[in-house]
C-alpha cells in the first residue's frame, strides 16, 4: 500500500496541541475534529512538499498528513502496526488576518478565531457557577457547536466596541464581543462573557477601548 493511503492514527499527544491550538474544550473534541478534517482533506506529503506556512517543519518520518489551511500533523510509523501512520504533534498554519473573514465562519470553524481572555471566563463563572477550573472547556463546549459571528450584538445585549460579536445558543442566548487581538493563529480575543437573561434590555455604549 501507498503510504500515502495509510490509515492515520490520531494520538493523545496530537488531540493535545490541538486542543490547545484550536480552544477546544477537551483532547476527545479535539481528536474528532482532527479525524473528520483528515477523512474530509487530509493529505500526506513529504517534508519537501510542505506548503509555504509549514515548510521547513520535519517529522519522525518524514512525512505529515496536512490539511490546507489548517493544520498540518507530524507522522510516525504505528508501532506494532504495518502500515499505518501515527499522528504525533499538531501545527497550526500561520493565518494571514486579512484573508481571514470570521463572519463566514460558524461553529468550531469559527472558534480556531478566538481565544477566550480570562475575563470573558470569569463572566461565564459568575453566570452559570461552572466550577473555576472547568470553565474555559465548559465554554467553549457551549458556544461551540451554534457559534457564529455578527457585525452588531443582539438587541438584548446593546451595545459594544467589538471588531464582531459572536453569538450562540438557541435564539442567541449567549453573546461575546471579539476584538483583534496579537495571537497570529486566534487573531481575536473574546473579552467578555453576555447571557441574555441577566443583560439588562438596554444600556449605554461602553466607550471605546474601554475593558468589558
Amino acid at each position: 500500500m501507498d503510504p500515502g493511503d495509510w490509515p492515520i492514527v490520531v494520538t493523545k499527544r496530537a488531540a493535545e496541541a490541538a486542543a490547545d491550538l484550536f480552544g477546544f474544550g477537551d483532547r476527545w473534541r479535539a481528536q474528532d475534529w482532527l479525524e473528520d478534517r483528515i477523512a474530509a482533506d487530509g493529505v500526506v506529503l513529504a517534508e519537501a512538499e510542505l506548503p509555504g506556512p509549514v515548510r521547513g517543519r520535519r517529522s519522525p518520518s518524514g512525512h505529515f498528513v496536512v490539511v490546507d489551511g489548517a493544520f498540518a500533523l507530524p507522522l510516525a510509523p504505528r508501532r506494532g502496526a504495518d502500515e499505518t501512520w501515527a499522528a504525533t504533534d499538531c501545527v497550526a498554519f500561520p493565518r494571514a488576518r486579512s484573508r481571514v473573514d470570521p463572519l463566514l465562519l460558524r461553529g468550531w470553524d469559527l472558534l480556531e478565531l478566538v481565544n477566550f481572555l480570562p475575563h470573558a471566563v470569569e463572566r461565564f463563572v459568575e453566570r452559570t457557577g461552572v466550577p473555576e477550573q472547568d470553565a474555559r472547556g465548559a465554554l467553549v463546549e457551549l458556544v461551540g457547536p451554534t457559534a457564529r459571528a455578527q457585525t452588531r450584538p443582539p438587541v438584548w445585549a446593546g451595545t459594544r466596541d467589538a471588531d464582531f460579536h459572536l453569538v450562540a445558543g438557541e435564539d442567541d442566548r449567549y453573546c461575546l464581543p471579539c476584538r483583534s487581538g496579537p495571537d497570529e493563529v486566534r487573531p481575536y480575543d473574546a473579552v467578555t462573557f453576555i447571557q441574555r437573561d441577566e443583560a439588562p434590555a438596554q444600556g449605554p455604549p461602553a466607550p471605546t477601548g474601554e475593558a468589558l
